[in-house]
C-alpha cells in the first residue's frame, strides 16, 4: 500500500498504534468493573459446594485470585 521507502519502520509502527490507542481510549473512555469486595467475595464462597470437585475449585480459583492478586485472565491461564 505504501513504497518501500515510505513504509514506517517497526519503531515507527508501534508509535502509530500507541498513539491511535491513547486517542480511542480517550474518546470512548475506558470502563473498569468495580474492584470485588470482601462481602461479595465471602458470597461468592459460600456458595461453592465443599462436599463436589467443582465447588472446591472453585472456591480455590476464587480465594487464589483474590490472594494474589490476580486478573480474569491470568486466571485462567492456570
Amino acid at each position: 500500500w505504501m513504497p518501500d521507502d515510505k513504509k514506517p519502520g517497526t519503531q515507527e509502527a508501534r508509535g502509530m498504534l500507541n498513539e491511535y490507542k491513547k486517542e480511542w481510549a480517550r474518546r470512548v473512555g475506558v470502563k473498569k468493573a468495580p474492584a470485588l469486595t470482601d462481602t461479595m467475595l465471602r458470597a461468592m464462597v459460600q456458595t461453592c459446594d465443599e462436599q463436589h470437585p467443582i465447588g472446591i475449585r472453585d472456591r480455590a480459583v476464587l480465594l487464589l485470585g483474590r490472594g494474589a492478586l490476580n486478573r480474569r485472565i491470568e486466571l485462567a491461564d492456570l
